[in-house]
């Protein structure tokens, strides 16, 4: 699903609800470490790894509510 969708969806979401809800997407490429699964049901996770999955965490964090935060890298190896 594209990150737009998910901020489309979500605008929606809190509109028809009339609730404050938001979300923030961080996007960046690169390696990707990803081991065991660890949990059950739906609190099932996988432990990931790497420089990408950081970068993204942090870009999130400081999104504006309903944007996308993208690292340069990947903006332009998207062109």
């Amino acid at each position: 699903m594209p990150a737009s969708a998910i901020t489309d969806a979500v605008r929606a979401l809190a509109a028809g609800k009339g609730a404050p809800l938001a979300v923030r997407v961080g996007i960046a490429t690169g390696r990707v470490v990803v081991g065991d699964i660890v949990g059950e049901g739906a609190a099932q996770e996988a432990m990931i790894a790497g420089e990408a999955p950081n970068l993204a965490a942090r870009l999130q964090a400081i999104a504006a509510p309903n944007t996308i935060a993208i690292a340069e890298a990947t903006h332009n190896a998207c062109r």
